[in-house]
Protein backbone atom coordinates (compact mmCIF):
# COMPACT_ATOMS: atom_id res chain seq x y z
CA UNK A 1 0.00 0.00 0.00
CA UNK A 2 1.29 3.41 -1.16
CA UNK A 3 1.29 6.23 1.49
CA UNK A 4 1.08 10.33 1.11
CA UNK A 5 3.42 11.76 3.58
CA UNK A 6 5.06 14.58 3.62
CA UNK A 7 8.54 13.52 4.56
CA UNK A 8 10.41 11.85 2.00
CA UNK A 9 11.86 8.38 2.02
CA UNK A 10 15.29 9.47 2.62
CA UNK A 11 14.38 11.60 5.39
CA UNK A 12 13.14 8.24 6.67
CA UNK A 13 15.59 6.25 6.66
CA UNK A 14 18.05 9.22 7.75
CA UNK A 15 15.68 9.63 11.22
CA UNK A 16 16.02 5.55 11.14
CA UNK A 17 19.70 5.76 10.90
CA UNK A 18 20.32 8.32 13.75
CA UNK A 19 17.95 6.91 16.26
CA UNK A 20 20.35 3.15 15.84
CA UNK A 21 23.11 5.52 16.31
CA UNK A 22 21.86 6.98 19.25
CA UNK A 23 20.75 3.81 20.69
CA UNK A 24 23.80 2.01 19.65
CA UNK A 25 26.02 4.94 21.49
CA UNK A 26 23.85 5.67 24.80
CA UNK A 27 25.16 3.05 26.86
CA UNK A 28 28.97 3.52 26.44
CA UNK A 29 28.05 7.06 27.03
CA UNK A 30 25.99 6.46 30.27
CA UNK A 31 29.35 3.87 31.32
CA UNK A 32 31.48 6.51 31.18
CA UNK A 33 29.52 8.84 32.93
CA UNK A 34 28.97 6.59 35.66
CA UNK A 35 32.65 5.98 35.78
CA UNK A 36 33.65 9.69 35.85
CA UNK A 37 30.91 9.94 39.10
CA UNK A 38 32.84 6.81 40.88
CA UNK A 39 36.29 8.17 40.30
CA UNK A 40 35.08 11.30 41.95
CA UNK A 41 32.69 9.51 45.14
CA UNK A 42 34.41 7.26 46.96
CA UNK A 43 30.75 5.39 47.80
CA UNK A 44 32.04 2.70 50.25
CA UNK A 45 34.18 5.32 51.83
CA UNK A 46 30.62 7.89 52.18
CA UNK A 47 28.98 4.96 53.28
CA UNK A 48 31.24 4.21 56.47
CA UNK A 49 30.67 8.33 57.31
CA UNK A 50 27.07 8.10 57.08
CA UNK A 51 27.23 5.07 59.51
CA UNK A 52 25.25 5.96 63.67
CA UNK A 53 27.68 6.14 66.29
CA UNK A 54 26.42 4.04 69.01
CA UNK A 55 28.06 4.63 72.54
CA UNK A 56 27.16 2.27 75.27
CA UNK A 57 28.93 2.74 78.84
CA UNK A 58 28.72 0.39 81.30
CA UNK A 59 26.62 1.24 84.45
CA UNK A 60 28.07 3.74 87.11
CA UNK A 61 27.65 3.27 90.71
CA UNK A 62 25.41 6.21 91.00
CA UNK A 63 23.18 4.76 88.61
CA UNK A 64 19.99 3.08 90.57
CA UNK A 65 16.86 0.99 89.33
CA UNK A 66 15.87 0.26 85.53
CA UNK A 67 18.84 2.25 84.01
CA UNK A 68 21.57 0.09 85.76
CA UNK A 69 19.32 -3.33 85.37
CA UNK A 70 19.11 -2.06 81.69
CA UNK A 71 22.70 -2.14 81.06
CA UNK A 72 23.16 1.48 81.95
CA UNK A 73 23.25 4.45 79.35
CA UNK A 74 23.49 4.24 75.61
CA UNK A 75 23.11 7.03 72.96
CA UNK A 76 22.96 7.12 69.39
CA UNK A 77 24.06 9.93 67.33
CA UNK A 78 24.04 10.16 63.48
CA UNK A 79 26.40 11.88 61.39
CA UNK A 80 23.74 13.01 58.42
CA UNK A 81 22.80 16.37 59.50
CA UNK A 82 22.90 19.18 57.31
CA UNK A 83 25.90 20.40 58.23
CA UNK A 84 27.46 17.96 55.78
CA UNK A 85 29.03 19.85 52.66
CA UNK A 86 27.58 19.03 49.11
CA UNK A 87 29.17 16.14 47.34
CA UNK A 88 31.32 16.85 44.50
CA UNK A 89 30.01 17.43 41.15
CA UNK A 90 31.05 15.22 38.12
CA UNK A 91 32.62 17.85 35.61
Amino acid sequence: MWRYESRDWRERLKRKAQEHKFNATLTPLLDREVEKVNKLIDLDDERRKRQPVIKHEEPTAEQTGESRLLGGPMSISSPWNNDDPEPPEAS
